[in-house]
């Protein structure tokens, strides 16, 4: 697929003859990196056929040309989200003559998708302009600290050469934005920032407070989300260690190992499975409950969660793929919980 700055664009797809239908507003994900509107939604087509609403996909700012954090101007950091919210007001304003109904919006995302429907959720800009929302593989507080913002910009000009940001060449920045991290690493450094206009204070503290009051939300994880993480970069369970230590410290970091191992057995002598089953709480699990939770005195929630087989992988697994094979086709206990809950991960953060 071909790449441009000339990007923002949306696509709108609508049942023949449709009036004021429902609208479905598609936020792709990619880790705030890569991605495009169509990713998983294709046209939106299919879906407007089979279920009669007006699909809208759009496109995004990524990376450094939509999350970098210039000094000197405001708002910066979060011009990724700006586009967002740019295209539910173009959505609101226009949406009315391809058939949809302004007032009947939902936004639905998957990943950094579902982390931006928190965002959007929290943002004083998008006030009217959604009535319902979705979220799969989420959560709130995705976003940069100042001091993170500072040092991503620094590290950012370093690799440029140059702090004239602005007369810069887009593919000389993702050659820098390149340089500083690709693929699966590049999709953990780029994130919005808390600029003051998008986003006035913590999404989560924000949601809690009632920013989006009244709005319906389904919140949705999978259960083994962070298997991916371990397949495409080897040494991605063993982060849990150093991120459970700076939680708690090194002793409850070693109670909280021990007795996940405890209470699935099926993992008990795979010391990395352990590792990617806390993953997939701290990194998902937590972070979509405590959403849940911040929304739940302003609007009804729902909380699911899919522990079927992942599609789209190919069958027969290639033999790097193995080792994972349970993790990535078998289903957790059907009650959704772990089993021991006095000693799970996210018993823990929520304490």
């Amino acid at each position: 697929m071909p790449t441009s700055e000339d990007c923002l664009y949306l696509n709108v797809s609508a049942p023949a003859g449709a009036s004021g239908r429902p609208v479905l507003v598609w936020v792709h994900g990619g880790g705030y990196l890569a991605g495009a509107g169509i990713d998983m939604a294709g046209d939106g087509a299919a879906f407007a056929r089979s279920h009669g609403l007006v699909v809208v996909t759009f496109n995004y700012r990524l990376g450094a040309l939509g999350f970098l954090d210039i000094e000197g101007e405001q708002p910066t950091g979060a011009h990724g989200l700006h586009d967002q919210i740019a295209a539910l007001r173009w959505v609101g304003e226009n949406i009315a003559a391809f058939g949809g109904d302004p007032g009947q919006v939902t936004i639905y995302g998957l990943s950094a998708g579902a982390k931006s429907v928190s965002n959007l959720l929290a943002s004083p800009l998008t006030a009217g302009l959604i009535r319902r929302a979705a979220f799969s593989s989420g959560g709130a507080d995705h976003v940069k600290q100042p001091g993170q913002a500072a040092r991503l910009t620094r590290r950012f000009r370093a690799e440029l050469g140059t702090s004239l940001l602005r007369q810069v060449p887009a593919d000389e920045i993702l050659a820098a934005q390149n340089a500083i991290a690709t693929g699966i690493t590049g999709a953990w450094v780029w994130r919005p920032s808390i600029d003051g206009t998008a986003l006035t204070r913590r999404p989560i503290d924000a949601i809690a407070g009632g920013a989006a009051q009244g709005i319906p939300l389904l919140a949705q994880t999978c259960g083994h989300e962070a298997a991916l993480y371990q397949l495409a970069a080897p040494d991605a369970a063993s982060q849990a260690d150093r991120v459970l230590e700076d939680y708690f410290g090194a002793d409850t970091r070693d109670r909280i190992l021990a007795t996940y191992a405890k209470s699935r057995p099926a993992l008990a002598d795979d010391p990395i499975s352990v590792r990617v089953a806390v993953m997939t709480d701290e990194r998902y699990g937590i972070p979509s409950t405590r959403v849940a939770e911040a929304h739940s005195g302003h609007a009804p929630v729902w909380r699911s969660r899919y522990d079927g087989p992942l599609t789209g992988l190919p069958d027969p697994l290639p033999g790097q793929f193995e080792p994972f094979a349970e993790l990535l086709r078998a289903s957790h206990g059907s009650d959704g919980t772990c089993g021991v809950p006095e000693v799970c991960l996210a018993c823990e953060l929520q304490r």
